[in-house]
């Protein structure tokens, strides 16, 4: 028996035609010791719906038509692998964004020193810096958890689904993060707190879209030329022009091109000039009323 990994989530499964006195009809397919499929007279199964980066054992036993069937085969291992997106970071300040439900860990993603400086999440819930110094890591013992004791941060150790983050990087390349159930936008509605947050979806959404994916579902909709007020700003980051892109739903709401006349008074960038809009990747922080 043969067991291919051929996705995060799917495992290809084939063997040998058995040979019986009465005639084999039907082959049974277990996983973990479980009966997973009864086939016909086939010799090839694909398991899907599976986890990334877990080890499945697979066995079969050939049934004939009168229902006996063989001693299962000596079990055949499977590790399916691992989830993973990759981000390409430049140079700088590079505000980025965990939009997978898988959280990330930051000692393990983020460890090259020669290509990272430092890490933070803001943690709203205390109004404090979470920090993190591949460098300060690498010194062993408490380097980290002194020097960030001693400047009233916390040590950064893992980033959840949901979370946006900065990353001050040293050389430009990528970082492999992982990957699973997307973050909608919908889902922040009650994590996040008054003031401000800092937060990722995995929605290719425009700011207006985020703001109105907010909305309480047990509330009446807004019409169509109301723009609801469920948060007061929207900020994201551009790393080449280091410049943050700006968005108001309460400038919106208001008639012609208000806001993007705030917008460019103000040195900042637009969202919708730009084309720019949130997801995978992409942290931004929110001022939540």
């Amino acid at each position: 028996m043969m067991a291919t990994p051929v996705h995060q989530s799917q495992v290809n499964l084939s063997w040998q035609p058995a040979t019986d006195n009465v005639a084999v009809s039907a082959y049974r397919v277990y996983r973990n010791g479980t009966l997973l499929a009864t086939l016909g007279n086939l010799t090839e199964h694909s398991d899907s719906g599976l986890r990334a980066a877990s080890t499945y054992s697979y066995t079969v036993s050939a049934c004939d038509v009168v229902a006996n069937c063989s001693a299962q085969t000596a079990a055949v291992m499977a590790v399916t692998p691992s989830a993973v997106s990759t981000l390409n970071v430049p140079q700088g300040w590079n505000l980025l964004g965990n939009a997978s439900d898988t959280p990330i860990d930051v000692g393990v993603a983020f460890s090259d020193s020669a290509q990272f400086v430092t890490l933070w999440k803001w943690l709203a819930s205390q109004s404090v810096w979470a920090f993190y110094s591949p460098a300060l890591a690498a010194q062993g013992g408490a380097a980290l958890a002194d020097y960030a004791a001693a400047k009233g941060y916390q040590v950064l150790r893992t980033i959840a689904g949901g979370e946006g983050f900065w990353v001050n990087v040293k050389q430009a390349g990528s970082v492999s993060l992982p990957l699973g159930s997307p973050v909608s936008g919908a889902s922040l509605r009650t994590l996040m707190l008054p003031g401000w947050n800092l937060v990722a979806t995995a929605d290719n959404a425009t700011p207006a879209a985020f703001n109105l994916s907010l909305t309480d579902p047990l509330a009446p909709h807004p019409a169509a030329d109301v723009v609801p007020i469920n948060l007061t700003t929207l900020w994201a980051w551009d790393n080449p022009l280091s410049k943050w892109y700006f968005y108001s739903p309460q400038l919106e709401g208001q008639s012609g091109t208000a806001l993007f006349d705030y917008t460019v008074s103000k040195g900042y960038l637009d969202f919708a000039a730009a084309g720019k809009t949130l997801g995978t990747g992409v942290g931004f922080w929110i001022n939540k009323p």
